[in-house]
C-alpha cells in the first residue's frame, strides 16, 4: 500500500484530503507545516508528497528545496496543492521541479488522478 504525506496548514483541509486518500486505499501521513512535513518525509520516506505552498515555519518551496538536496528523498514525487493560480506561480513551481500542480479549490477526481499518476508502484 502506497503512503502519501500531506503537508497542509489548514487542519480541516488536511483531514479532508487524508480521509479521501484513505478511502482510496492509501496510507496517509499528516503535517501541519513545512518543517514538520520535511521531518516526516525524512523519517517515513513516503511514496508521494502533497504540499501547500503558503505555510508557517517553512513554505512549500523550502520543503521542495530541502528534499531535492537529500538523495534519500529527492526522487519522491511532489505535488503542490495551493491557492496560487497565476501562470507565473505555476511556471515557477514546475521550473523548481515539482511533478504536478493542483489549484484550490480542487476536485477530488483531479486530486486522485494526479496521485494515481505519480505513485510509483
Amino acid at each position: 500500500m502506497a503512503t502519501v504525506l500531506v503537508i497542509e496548514d489548514e487542519v480541516q483541509q488536511l483531514n479532508n484530503i487524508c480521509q479521501v486518500l484513505k478511502l482510496e486505499g492509501y496510507e496517509t501521513l499528516q503535517a501541519e507545516n513545512g518543517k514538520k512535513g520535511l521531518e516526516m518525509a525524512l523519517t517515513h520516506l513516503p511514496d508521494l508528497i502533497i504540499c501547500d505552498i503558503d505555510m508557517p515555519e517553512m513554505d512549500g518551496f523550502g520543503v521542495l528545496k530541502a528534499l531535492q538536496g537529500n538523495p534519500r528523498v529527492s526522487a519522491i514525487p511532489f505535488i503542490f496543492l495551493t491557492v496560487f493560480s497565476t501562470p507565473a506561480h505555476i511556471d515557477k513551481a514546475f521550473k523548481k521541479g515539482i511533478d504536478a500542480y493542483i489549484i484550490k479549490p480542487f476536485s477530488i477526481v483531479d486530486l486522485l488522478n494526479k496521485v494515481k499518476t505519480h505513485i510509483r508502484d
